[in-house]
């Protein structure tokens, strides 16, 4: 793409409908030269984009990580983050936590295969601790290795982050209980499925070019071949993944809204008994101890026991307007994206196979 990624990206900003874009792999053997042009373009990219998901992985891009993530400080559109494999060196280190302490949108990063040092995973340890947002921040489990090579007399200090980390992200959650929002839904789910729509764009590829030289022999030798309908059956079907999962998306959707109507209708039933039972409550508490003379009638004393029923009454209408709706979204929502990805890791896993199958027959 070193021509015409520069191009690329300056359509697909235009695109304001694009949520997902994976466009790592792409610049590992570009010149020099043109590396800056394209970093240069990612970043307005990133600027004006309305993009959800973006992976750059394993694009090595090296000390211009760091230009990348700086643009990312303002984005308030980028809910998942993918920068693996980019070798991203101390000055992309240092991009990292500063986007960690002052976005407040991302809320899962995938960071591993940077070839960090044990003082680069304290600094981004140390810089999740300013930020309550970022609910998944993995640990970078090849770094982790290599640093049990080169850091073997520092492995308590090691471990002592890991566990940090991992506090940190449960903090994030708990702070936050609804963590899915209904236009992010699709967008962790994809990012669940990262290795397999890699793994599937890669088959796509090829079987593109299986396709094409299948064609060429074809016109060279008048054979026909039954392998082309089903190149082509299996080069459609990433299309028929997404559109199963957005109907999925859309059948969710109509599901939650019909649940929260029911919700309320309960809620306004519930709230007028609730009211009836605290005014005669409030009433009975106060006439129990006026009619056996322990107390001497006051209206301001009376009131002040109104108050405390009003109080409880506010209470328990923020608990059953606010929290427990959170709470049924937050579980619904798990459920949800844990049941669109298993679905759709299945659907890609069984596609990567037949890719596979024939490819080796051909």
């Amino acid at each position: 793409l070193d021509n015409e990624a520069v191009t690329l990206l300056i359509e697909l900003k235009k695109n304001q409908k694009l949520k997902s874009l994976h466009i790592g792999k792409n610049f590992n053997n570009t010149k020099a030269k043109n590396l800056q042009r394209i970093v240069s373009a990612m970043k307005d990219f990133v600027f004006d984009s309305k993009v959800e998901y973006l992976s750059i992985a394993d694009s090595k891009l090296r000390e211009n990580t760091a230009e990348v993530l700086l643009s990312l400080i303002n984005n308030t559109s980028i809910k998942s983050l993918d920068i693996r494999g980019n070798l991203m060196t101390d000055t992309g280190v240092r991009a990292f936590t500063q986007v960690l302490q002052m976005n407040c949108h991302l809320h899962t990063i995938f960071y591993d295969r940077n070839v960090l040092s044990l003082n680069n995973f304290e600094d981004i340890v140390n810089a999740m601790e300013e930020n309550y947002v970022i609910q998944y921040l993995p640990i970078p489990i090849t770094d982790i290795i290599l640093m049990k090579t080169s850091e073997k007399e520092r492995m308590e200090k090691l471990q002592f982050l890991m566990n940090k980390l991992d506090s940190l992200c449960i903090r994030n959650q708990e702070q936050n209980q609804n963590i899915f929002s209904t236009d992010s839904l699709l967008v962790t789910t994809k990012a669940n499925l990262a290795r397999e729509m890699t793994m599937s764009w890669e088959n796509q590829q090829q079987l593109f070019g299986d396709q094409l030289s299948l064609e060429y022999i074809q016109s060279c030798s008048n054979r026909s071949n039954n392998k082309t309908d089903e190149i082509k059956s299996i080069l459609t079907r990433p299309a028929h993944i997404n559109e199963a999962s957005s109907q999925l998306h859309d059948l969710y959707l109509s599901e939650e809204e019909h649940l929260k109507n029911e919700w309320n209708d309960m809620y306004k039933l519930f709230e007028q008994r609730l009211i009836k039972t605290q005014e005669n409550l409030s009433k009975k508490y106060y006439q129990l101890f006026k009619e056996k003379s322990l107390i001497n009638y006051d209206d301001k004393f009376q009131e002040e026991i109104r108050t405390y029923f009003a109080n409880s009454n506010n209470n328990i209408n923020h608990l059953l307007n606010k929290e427990i709706p959170a709470r049924i979204a937050t579980y619904t929502r798990e459920c949800y994206i844990n049941v669109a990805t298993c679905l759709e890791k299945r659907a890609y896993d069984t596609m990567n196979d037949i890719a596979f199958d024939i490819h080796k027959q051909l």
